[in-house]
């Protein structure tokens, strides 16, 4: 995965030419896929309106394997704003529809997409089966960009039942597979929760060293989503370290960035849910800690 704008921008491109064709047959496939690409630039709105353009299509077309991977999709990105419990339907909606088609691409596709829903709804001991079985399937077939994306959310569900042991060997091999396939997201990520174990282990030097290359990272990539808490990241490690002019900056990258997110949510029930659901309370600890902390 490169650069996000360059994605978003051929995508679009390939749109044009089906449209001018009058292929529409694959276009369902390219408006979810530009639809991602907005998603993790932090163009919220813009992704879920994209991500249902597409959907709506197959739909019309009665595409069922494209229904089931828009349904998965757009539960992904309800999810991702906080929109749990829609997120959670349309997840388990586009698994039963990737049961009847029979595909066993389609199934874990859209098994990795409940297991997350597990995740975000704090249903951790069934997140960790389901995205324990799907990473076995995904690997089996081959898919590695598919084992990449499972095995990080794998990785936070175990974080979250603190099982750190666990978490360290499985980000070891998505670390692996994400750089030698250049997915340069999920190295950005993988990353961040390279700084999360170190800083549990309070190896601050080691913290502030993979934090410091995933933002780089993230920042090559365009992709906001990952930069905010990447920068949350950053802040608490430094302020770990006692480095409190590094957190304040780093405090006020991410409040920056959490600002253009949420001009990009038009609903203010949305923007509250996010505000919930994402790391902002985190970010409203670590600020008001660095403001009245004496400067480093």
């Amino acid at each position: 995965i490169a650069n996000y704008q360059e994605a978003d921008a051929t995508a679009q491109e390939l749109l044009e030419l089906h449209k001018k064709s009058g292929d529409f047959y694959r276009v369902p496939l390219i408006k979810y896929y530009q639809g991602l690409a907005l998603l993790y630039q932090g163009y919220l709105d813009e992704s879920r309106n994209t991500l249902q353009e597409g959907l709506t299509l197959a739909e019309e077309q009665e595409q069922k394997s494209s229904i089931a991977l828009g349904l998965a999709w757009m539960g992904y990105s309800n999810l991702t704003v906080g929109q749990t419990d829609e997120g959670l339907q349309q997840a388990e909606q586009s698994v039963r529809l990737a049961h009847e088609l029979g595909s066993p691409l389609y199934v874990m596709k859209t098994q990795s997409v409940l297991g997350t829903a597990y995740r975000h709804l704090n249903r951790l001991n069934e997140a960790v089966i389901e995205l324990e079985n799907v990473q076995v399937n995904a690997h089996n077939m081959g898919f590695t960009a598919d084992e990449v994306m499972i095995l990080y959310q794998l990785i936070r569900a175990y974080i979250d039942i603190n099982e750190w042991d666990k978490a360290k060997n499985r980000l070891t091999n998505l670390l692996a597979l994400a750089e030698a396939s250049d997915m340069r997201e999920f190295v950005a990520r993988g990353l961040w929760l390279q700084s999360i174990l170190a800083t549990h282990n309070q190896n601050y030097d080691e913290a502030i060293e993979a934090i410091s290359r995933a933002a780089q990272v993230a920042h090559e990539t365009n992709s906001r989503l990952v930069q905010f808490p990447i920068q949350i990241q950053s802040a608490y490690v430094y302020q770990c370290a006692e480095n409190l002019t590094a957190a304040r900056e780093a405090v006020v990258r991410a409040q920056t960035i959490q600002g253009d997110l949420l001009n990009h949510l038009a609903s203010a029930e949305i923007r509250q849910t996010f505000l919930t659901h994402s790391y902002a309370d985190k970010l409203r600890e670590i600020a008001g800690a660095v403001a009245t902390a004496p400067a480093s």
